[in-house]
């Protein structure tokens, strides 16, 4: 599986992690500064494969994470990993001093919706040859055609490039680079329901590594097909055909979980409400049932919970079993009980409020306002106990913002008093900036009037006027929030105060003020910016400089983005920051940089990060040149790898990363090893 390698330069910045070639070797690229993993982690994985005990219909014995069978404390820089072939660790372990409240992990979870990259690429094209781009005009012209791969490139040249790698090669990086490509660009079902490519998975189930066992299981999921459903079921439950699947052996945990995470996929792609019920009846059975379910599954089930909508809004429907499975509503009161219910696991509450939230995605939910006050209570409750665990009122802030609005509604005033002043007499650092981001979120729910507005506004100004420094930048990130979703909302006051901020900063700090302008959209902030990338030499810096300058979109910019993708050439980081903001500018000429970058660099960073960003610009003329890659045995298998994964990630159907709907709004400090975290091998990890 392409997993998502570290930022060197991030890391040096933050000074989070020590990378060895093992690290490396393992694939992948970006996230962010580094991986993210609870304080009192995860050694092992999950709760180091101990089970969770359910709760019993009295209350029951919880799996508790300071529990003698839960996980102990991960020490500085000694952490875990699990190799590829499943022999002795040599991932790098994580310096607990590493600071992770900071900014940049969120973002890094939630950029892909606000940067939409593909999107925006395909429809604007900047002519950078012509007189004009050099006297700064602008000449974008909209071709929606001229990026996008064309159905005939994808038949012809990319699907029979990567099956015929998967049924020939045997390095894992390249087989799993293949599986997860295939499963982005998906392939048409039968009229009996068969699938070509879930047939090629299900063959990958049984093989003798576990990385490729685990990423089969997802890629049947990220397919889609309602046919894969009972082989994912047999999988998570780890049932007689589960085991048969897998060469007769105990189905092991990450890929029960993994599997698992796939029934959510399929149930959120699926046209069907009986196979929706029939993942709800799945999900909650292994939940509350007396299986072998691990810290790792219960996260697994109450996120792939969030990812899908049952049709039927009240009464039960049938499965296909005979059975009767719950309605809509039957499903918020499910995930509302766990959340409520102290003999679960905190690690899986925590979770909960995210799944809540997902539900509501699109205002005007069928679940109703009468839902949407019931759920936002329960959080004002629970963030009030002062001895609710700390993952759990984090996941708890979390989903108020996006529950929230600013009316006149009770539930609305109390939580937004909450917010604002109540969140100031919370110790946990983490909870309070979280809280940021939920005011940004909140006031661009449509509901409100100014007596609501006021109050969260001025507390955004007063947390960015501050002399802490990380409260700081998660006020200009929430002031660009503010400017994204509800640019009416965005006062002079905001602007000024972000703008001075920016001016300001004379070291990496400017980072979160350049990406709050990006997000604000203005070209008002296009000059501060250009003179920051001018004097800043810090790399991280200046890869989120050349981000947020893409963001705003202003095409005079994209003269001094190439000179730092020219001057950057072994500094992959960097490079992939400054090409995702040229490409964001419409530079046609990025993809080209980067499939010559790939392609002669000696570095598996480098390698990575290009392919990486090549995915997300999804440009067709870089289709070509990464078959090519693929196909070269003289390459090492890594990189061939990393051009399977590009060439899935241009090449699928989706606008947006595959996991987004999964990252989006995770409560990612009440990490498990397969959602995210130590050694980057978590689902939110996966290229």
């Amino acid at each position: 599986m392409m997993y998502k390698l570290l930022s060197f330069v991030a890391l040096t910045a933050f000074g989070a992690f020590t990378l060895s070639p093992a690290a490396a070797a393992h694939g992948g690229t970006y996230r962010g500064p580094g991986d993210i993993v609870p304080p009192g982690g995860f050694p092992g994985g999950g709760n180091g494969g101990n089970p969770v005990t359910p709760a019993t219909p009295g209350g029951g014995s919880p799996g508790n994470p300071n529990s003698p069978n839960g996980p102990g404390p991960i020490t500085p820089g000694t952490g875990p990993g699990i190799n590829p072939g499943g022999g002795a660790a040599n991932t790098p372990g994580i310096d607990m001093t590493a600071d992770l409240t900071e900014w940049s992990y969120w973002w890094e979870f939630n950029k892909a919706g606000y940067l939409n990259l593909r999107d925006n690429l395909r429809g604007k094209v900047v002519d950078t040859g012509t007189a004009d781009w050099f006297l700064g005009k602008n000449t974008q012209k909209q071709d929606l055609d001229r990026r996008a791969p064309r159905k005939e490139d994808i038949d012809q040249l990319v699907v029979p490039a990567l099956l015929e790698a998967l049924h020939t090669e045997t390095h894992n990086d390249i087989i799993t680079g293949c599986l997860m490509a295939l499963a982005k660009i998906g392939d048409k079902t039968g009229e009996d329901g068969s699938s070509r490519f879930q047939e090629e998975f299900v063959a990958f189930l049984s093989d003798s590594n576990p990385e490729i066992r685990e990423t089969a299981a997802l890629a049947i999921g990220i397919l889609g097909n309602d046919s894969g459903l009972d082989t994912l079921k047999a999988l998570a439950m780890d049932d007689p055909t589960g085991r048969e699947l897998v060469g007769g052996r105990e189905v092991d945990r990450r890929t029960r979980t993994f599997a698992t995470f796939g029934l959510g996929m399929i149930a959120r792609q699926s046209a069907h409400d009986v196979v929706r019920a029939d993942v709800f009846a799945t999900l909650t059975g292994l939940l509350d049932g007396q299986s072998s379910a691990t810290r790792d599954i219960e996260v697994a089930c109450i996120n792939a919970l969030g990812l899908f909508q049952m049709d039927t809004i009240g009464g039960t429907v049938e499965t296909e079993g005979g059975g009767e499975s719950a309605s809509l509503h039957a499903q918020a009161e499910y995930l509302l009980g766990f959340l409520r219910d102290e003999g679960r696991s905190d690690y899986s509450r925590a979770h909960c409020p995210a799944a809540l939230a997902r539900m509501f995605e699109a205002r005007g939910s069928d679940l109703g306002e009468l839902w949407r006050e019931r759920i936002l209570q329960a959080l004002l409750e629970g963030v009030k106990d002062r001895d609710l665990d700390k993952q759990v009122q984090r996941g708890m802030v979390l989903a108020m913002g996006q529950l929230a609005d600013c009316d006149s509604d009770e539930v609305d005033r109390a939580s937004r008093e909450f917010l604002t002043k109540g969140l100031r007499n919370v110790t946990d650092q983490q909870t309070r900036r979280f809280g940021l981001v939920s005011m940004a979120q909140l006031v661009a729910n449509p509901a409100k009037d100014d007596s609501g507005l006021r109050p969260v506004v001025g507390e955004i100004l007063r947390q960015l006027a501050g002399n802490r420094n990380g409260a700081r930048e998660w006020a200009a990130i929430s002031v660009g929030l503010i400017g994204n979703e509800a640019p009416d909302e965005l006062s002079p006051d905001l602007v000024h105060a972000l703008k001075m901020g920016l001016e300001e900063q004379r070291g990496p700090r400017v980072s979160a003020y350049a990406i709050g302008a990006g997000l604000t959209g203005s070209e008002e902030f296009t000059e501060p910016l250009l003179e920051q990338l001018d004097k800043i030499r810090d790399d991280t810096a200046r890869g989120y400089i050349c981000v947020a300058l893409g963001m705003i979109g202003d095409p005079t910019a994209i003269r001094t983005i190439q000179e730092v993708i020219a001057d950057s050439t072994y500094r992959g980081a960097l490079m992939q920051q400054a090409a995702v903001g040229l490409g964001l500018l419409g530079g046609y000429e990025s993809s080209a940089l980067l499939v010559d970058t790939l392609v002669a660099s000696k570095s598996l960073a480098v390698k990575a990060s290009m392919a990486n960003a090549l995915g997300l610009i999804g440009d067709r003329r870089s289709l070509e040149p990464l078959v090519a890659l693929l196909s070269t045995k003289e390459q090492p298998d890594l990189a061939r790898g990393l051009a399977a994964a590009a060439l899935g990630n241009i090449c699928s159907g989706s606008m947006l990363p595959w996991n987004e709907p999964l990252a989006r709004n995770i409560n990612y400090r009440a990490a498990t090893e397969t959602l995210t975290g130590l050694g980057g091998r978590g689902i939110l990890d996966i290229l």
